[in-house]
């Protein structure tokens, strides 16, 4: 028994120093990563790491409501918009049906603006306006240069059209104009990425198979901005029944003018029988008529006065 008592002491301090020797190894360990941590937290290197995965995502996040605030914007000020061309075109129909609108009148007033197109010129008969109003369109646009800051030393321009909540992008003389929603059109990635399509830095440009509606009766030219768009003046619109073929070039007689713009609405149909060579000589011309310049020599004087 002895014997049994004194083995169970020796196993009893053998088992309490291995606890001992453990604790005191796991206390070590503790201290040095205490007394680590100071130095390595203070490296500038490593402060500086810190800092980023904290502001980061702050700043991502300050970013985003940013973006969010600016598309609110945006969209409050075409919503606003919209809403401003509903009311004046809901006037000018309501001052076509009580103001009569004759010949001599249009005549009158020109080129100089829309309001020759108070009451638009079509063909008599109700079936016959409905097919004027409710066709389709090519747009020949002669637009004067932006004097935002970032046109002050290019004579060029990135036009697009808007009738509404719809915008036309140009894709040539031959190739029907892209259609999209009027935020899309306006908006960042439009701006920073296609931009006016192949009217890109073309001050004159054509945009072909706009589709017309009573609905839409008012078209606004924009010049496309990195940032903000230079807005121009709405027009009322309608197709030109006296587009021809005068001496082998386009002519219309009703041109559409603005501030700072001219605008032909031919009809599509006759477009396609002219051809895109026919339509860019008109653009080239500055959308005169021929009719007038048929009249003149080169020297500007009555044809007849040459012999």
């Amino acid at each position: 028994m002895l014997t049994s008592a004194v083995a169970n002491f020796i196993g009893t301090r053998g088992m309490f120093g291995r606890v001992c020797f453990g604790s005191s190894i796991t206390v070590l360990a503790i201290l040095s990563i205490a007394f680590a941590m100071p130095a390595f937290g203070s490296s500038p290197e490593a402060d500086a790491l810190a800092q980023k995965f904290i502001d980061g995502p702050r700043q991502e996040a300050d970013l985003t409501r940013k973006n969010s605030r600016l598309e609110k914007m945006r969209s409050q000020e075409l919503d606003a918009l919209s809403e401003k061309l509903r009311r004046v075109r809901e006037r000018r129909l309501g001052q076509i049906k009580q103001e009569p609108n004759g010949p001599e009148a249009e005549e009158s007033a020109g080129l100089r603006g829309f309001s020759q197109w108070s009451e638009p010129a079509v063909p008599k008969g109700p079936e016959l306006e409905k097919q004027i109003r409710h066709q389709r369109v090519a747009v020949l646009l002669s637009m004067q240069p932006g004097r935002r800051r970032s046109r002050r030393f290019e004579r060029t321009a990135e036009p697009i059209i808007c009738l509404e909540r719809r915008c036309f992008i140009g894709a040539g003389a031959e190739q029907r104009a892209v259609e999209m929603p009027r935020r899309r059109a306006l908006g960042p990635s439009n701006a920073l990425a296609s931009r006016a399509g192949a009217c890109r830095h073309m001050p004159r440009c054509v945009f072909r198979s706009v589709p017309l509606s009573p609905s839409q009766a008012w078209l606004q030219p924009f010049d496309l901005g990195w940032v903000r768009h230079d807005r121009r003046e709405p027009v009322a619109i309608a197709a030109d029944p006296t587009c021809r073929i005068v001496k082998q070039r386009q002519s219309c007689d009703r041109a559409i003018s603005g501030p700072d713009y001219r605008l032909w609405l031919v009809p599509e149909a006759f477009a396609r029988r002219a051809g895109s060579v026919l339509l860019r000589q008109a653009l080239a011309s500055g959308l005169r008529p021929v009719r007038k310049q048929a009249l003149l020599g080169q020297s500007g004087l009555p044809s007849h006065s040459r012999h």
